[in-house]
């Protein structure tokens, strides 16, 4: 799949036609959704999916038209801040491996694959994606799960990995020392007196 690259845009410049193409993104993840309500129901292990599933495909797709709305607005004149938005309860994790949901749903996500892959070698797609760098953002992990790699959207940084801590070294316990010196061997014992001559050689 050859695109054409993606070419900055300049800072005043608004997209009339990212609204449409908003749109036709939404009805994409609206069918997807519906796909996934049905199929996933007949995976026991799977089920527990559907909920944070189609909830984060829902919100993607809205967050896509609120950008695709500013950008055909023009820039703001001030960025915005958000407020921080309160903890909640610790989320489902997804499946994180590269098209997983093809994996599961097999020909009901393979006609969502191709028309999102359609859609994205449109011009609009790279330039909505040079304009704001959160619609990369927002598509990037549906493309994952959907198996798609796409060359509008930009490579990731390789991520650096922290070095490993080194073990602590030793202590180092100070050295034996060994004398070489042997004890001196027990001195022999006296010899007993020897008489000149024998008891019964001696003189009365």
């Amino acid at each position: 799949m050859v695109t054409a690259p993606v070419q900055a845009l300049p800072a005043l410049h608004s997209l009339p036609t990212a609204p449409e193409f908003a749109r036709r993104l939404a009805t994409i993840l609206a069918g997807l959704v519906a796909a996934i309500a049905h199929v996933l129901l007949r995976h026991p292990r799977r089920i527990a999916l559907i909920v944070p599933l189609c909830a984060r495909l829902s919100l993607a797709a809205a967050r896509f038209v609120r950008l695709a709305d500013r950008l055909a607005a023009g820039p703001p004149a001030k960025p915005r801040h958000r407020a921080p938005r309160p903890g909640g309860p610790c989320p489902v994790r997804l499946p994180t491996a590269f098209g997983w949901l093809l994996t599961d749903l097999r020909h009901e996500a393979a006609l969502y694959h191709l028309r999102l892959e359609a859609l994205l070698t449109e011009p609009t797609a790279a330039e909505i994606i040079a304009a704001s760098p959160a619609a990369a953002r927002i598509l990037r992990p549906i493309c994952r799960m959907l198996g798609l790699r796409p060359t509008v959207l930009p490579a990731l940084a390789p991520r650096r990995r922290p070095p490993a801590p080194r073990p602590p070294r030793p202590r180092s316990r100070p050295r034996a020392t060994f004398s070489l010196a042997f004890p001196a061997p027990p001195a022999p014992p006296e010899p007993a007196p020897r008489h000149p001559y024998p008891l019964y050689l001696r003189p009365p």
